[in-house]
């Protein structure tokens, strides 16, 4: 079995704090912090993801703006999945160790 969180990041210039929102309404004010680290990580790899393309856009000789114009203002799925010890392995079926 696993634990799962996930949740939707977007990069519409009208949604500034989808997640930290989305954390606070959710889960409550105890996490409120988790929601604005998860809002400026989304944030971040979004930076860096656009940046990458037009370095990819660069190294195929075609404008920067070329591959960024299609991931702009993109929506993403932000998941987080944790594995926990089976108390009892000998009566479970699942899949073995994996990335």
């Amino acid at each position: 079995w696993k634990e799962t969180l996930s949740f939707s990041y977007t990069a519409e210039k009208n949604s500034s704090k989808h997640i930290e929102e989305y954390f606070h309404n959710r889960m409550g004010e105890d996490f409120a912090e988790f929601g604005r680290v998860y809002q400026d990580y989304c944030e971040a790899m979004n930076a860096l993801s656009l940046r990458i393309m037009e370095l990819l856009g660069m190294s195929l000789g075609v404008s920067r703006e070329h591959f960024r114009d299609f991931f702009n203002e993109n929506d993403s799925i932000m998941r987080l999945n944790y594995y926990p010890p089976c108390q009892k392995p000998d009566l479970t079926l699942g899949t073995g160790p994996h990335c």
